[in-house]
């Protein structure tokens, strides 16, 4: 059987049942690889959200290795902005890592309420999202999943960016040539050529095309048609961002932030739930 492990040291000790720390719970969340639970941390007391590989997905091929090098990844992350890793080294019947839970849940279940948040609530948030992608653009990390299901949003009202399960990072990819990895409804279309040479410009258009996609209110899912039911100090921005030619788009989430943080002044500021 292969370890979960970060810690080469703690592989002597073997590996902490998950379960004589965390009590999982319901589900919250589910992917191609994994699901999310959420948990009460025995330790603190407090809640968390536990990922755990499905039996399927540990019988792929280098899945397993992506899952660790996730945690990896953000054991070496740490931001405001960035969902944080609360533990590893996780073992109950199949690989596991504990996260920090974010109360309010994702952006796209947020979008399912009866009250749904405002253009100016969202904006808010893509601003956060917009500080975490500098956070991880500037250490060479491309997140490649940007998508209103990977923004979480906790309890204080701020937004936290998740699932770095396919990130790209220095010297390790773990994408098979021929794969293609996203979300094609976000992804820019250099991504689905080849998404071992994409940059920090991929992940803007797949916040833009986010946004795009949930702030306007225009019918069809035409990029001109899109464009057009978006507030008008939001348009040029939102236009820049998914550009599909990357060198008129956005390459550095700053000025990106820059360009939205004035255009959240004109709609009327900041807005936060918590």
């Amino acid at each position: 059987m292969q370890v979960f492990s970060l810690d080469p040291h703690a592989l002597a000790a073997g590996p902490r049942p998950l379960r004589d720390r965390f009590e999982l719970h319901r589900e919250i969340g589910a992917g191609s690889a994994a699901k999310v639970y959420a948990a009460t941390d025995r330790q603190t007391g407090g809640a968390a959200a536990v990922k755990v590989l499905t039996d399927e997905a540990l019988a792929r091929p280098g899945v397993l290795a992506r899952f660790r090098q996730e945690a990896q990844l953000l054991d070496g992350l740490d931001h405001p902005y960035i969902i944080a890793l609360v533990d590893h080294d996780l073992w109950g019947d199949r690989p596991a890592f504990a996260l920090e839970l974010a109360a309010h849940g994702s952006l796209r279940r947020r979008l399912d309420d009866s009250e749904p948040p405002s253009t100016r609530m969202i904006v808010t948030w893509a601003l956060d999202v917009l500080d975490a992608l500098d956070h991880i653009h500037r250490r060479g990390i491309v997140h490649r999943d940007v998508k209103p299901a990977n923004i979480l949003v906790c309890a204080n009202g701020t937004a936290r960016l998740t699932d770095f399960g396919i990130a790209l990072s220095p010297g390790k990819d773990m994408t098979r040539f021929g794969s293609t990895l996203g979300t094609p409804t976000y992804m820019p279309p250099e991504q689905a050529l080849d998404p071992h040479t994409v940059t920090a410009s991929a992940d803007l258009f797949s916040l833009g095309a986010s946004l795009l996609d949930i702030v306007s209110d225009a019918p069809g899912g035409r990029r001109a048609s899109l464009l057009a039911g978006v507030p008008a100090p939001l348009r040029p921005v939102l236009s820049r961002a998914t550009e599909e030619i990357a060198a008129h788009r956005y390459t550095d989430a700053l000025d990106m932030h820059a360009d939205m943080e004035r255009a959240l002044v004109e709609l009327g500021g900041a807005q936060r739930v918590a």
